[in-house]
């Protein structure tokens, strides 16, 4: 009897032993099922050597949506473009096909081109009718590419949050109206009589000068040119032609003007469109307009077209470009420096691509002699693309100050 009390129990042994064998072998012999994430990660329960292989793919295989800003707006019956980038690892040779997620009612829009090809800039373009809501709104941007592994497709989905604000239709506002200046001293303390308007009467009675231009003929339009074979096109900064009016851009005068402008207003024919930005133009002027943005790391070139227009000598007006703070770019606002035109400046951004910075386009004017800074068409290209101008006036001058006594004394 306890002989075979010893082999049941062997056998119960065996047996047990075989079930888990078993278990072991049909595990090992199981495919994984992979999942990305939307950060593109892959997760399974277990992974088989061809598994493996898998997760090194997507690991090195992968794209990513870049945008110039997170920060979007809009006006009710109004279309507005924004700039995307869409960067891809050298193995990644997918077209992402792109959407929106969480539009308002009264919006819609669409991307373009889409499906859009890796390491190549991609527009969104929203069309917003007169009903649309004013307010703030989440929206997401969705990114969908595929990895291919031996047979297997692998898509990859990667998601990026917006911020778009719907803004208050703008109010009719008093038409104001200008008088040229003709004489070179003005008082310490000027009162400015200029609002914003999108018109003006034949007749200009503020004290914003336009000295050096009055009695000038406009000049045309110049034509632009295209970009040479190969060379990516530039990228506009949003509202970077200020085809939009006073939006997305922040905008200060220290007498109080307002600085984008329509044509009516400046006298000055834009470099494109309607509108264009107007800086100085009296006495104990600081103006400047500025937005925070992302430099992308494969258009880190800020290019921006200027008129300059001035009755001063060199050496006491100033303008330029700042990031975050720090002078990039700098000249004089003076005679010798009239540019009689548009001309294209470009600044080497390459030390900040990948970072959201501020950048502001700044004038600065002491208390004689009359300049203008006239600004349009502030965009992103990839290279050292269009001369600046009259070599040897890009100087180091420091126009971070908020006084224009601090810069200069006469």
């Amino acid at each position: 009897m306890r002989g075979r009390f010893i082999s049941l129990v062997t056998a119960s042994i065996v047996m047990a032993l075989c079930a888990i064998v078993g278990l072991i072998t049909f595990l090992s012999t199981q495919r994984v099922v992979a999942n990305t994430n939307p950060s593109g990660d892959f997760s399974a329960n277990s992974k088989s050597i061809e598994d493996v292989q898998i997760l090194q793919k997507i690991d090195q295989s992968d794209f990513g949506i870049v945008p110039i800003t997170t920060t979007w707006e809009i006006l009710p019956n109004s279309s507005v473009t924004n700039s995307l980038y869409i960067t891809g690892s050298e193995s990644f040779t997918d077209l992402v096909s792109l959407s929106y997620d969480g539009l308002p009612n009264g919006i819609d829009g669409e991307f373009v081109p889409n499906p859009a090809p890796p390491n190549q800039p991609a527009d969104s373009v929203l069309n917003a009718d007169p009903a649309a809501l004013p307010g703030n709104y989440d929206i997401t941007i969705i990114g969908v590419g595929d990895i291919v592994s031996g047979s297997m497709l692998i898509p990859i989905t990667h998601t990026l949050p917006i911020t778009l604000t719907v803004l208050e239709p703008a109010t009719p506002t008093p038409t104001s109206t200008n008088s040229p200046t003709p004489t070179s001293t003005h008082t310490a303390t000027p009162t400015s009589t200029r609002t914003p308007t999108p018109t003006k009467t034949p007749t200009p009675t503020h004290n914003r000068s336009l000295l050096p231009i009055i009695g000038k003929p406009k000049t045309a339009t110049p034509t632009r040119t295209a970009s040479p074979t190969g060379t990516p096109a530039p990228v506009l900064f949003p509202n970077g032609n200020f085809e939009q009016g006073r939006v997305i851009w922040t905008e200060y005068s220290s007498n109080g003007f307002p600085l984008i402008l329509p044509r009516s207003d400046i006298l000055v024919p834009p470099y494109d469109g309607e509108w264009a930005v107007w800086l100085g133009g009296v006495d104990y002027e600081i103006s400047y307009i500025q937005q925070q943005i992302l430099v992308p790391t494969n258009y880190p070139f800020m290019s921006y077209w200027v008129w300059i227009a001035s009755a001063d000598i060199c050496g006491y007006d100033a303008g330029g470009v700042l990031v975050n703070g720090a002078v990039v770019d700098s000249y004089w606002l003076c005679s010798p420096n009239d540019t009689n035109q548009w001309v294209q400046r470009v600044v080497d951004l390459r030390a900040y691509a990948g970072q959201t910075v501020t950048i502001q386009i700044k004038a600065v004017l002491d208390g004689s002699l009359n300049s203008n800074l006239f600004i349009d068409h502030v965009a992103f290209q990839s290279g050292q693309i269009g001369a600046n101008p009259q070599p040897g006036y890009e100087i180091n001058i420091d126009i971070s100050s908020q006084k224009p006594e601090a810069m200069k004394n006469r």
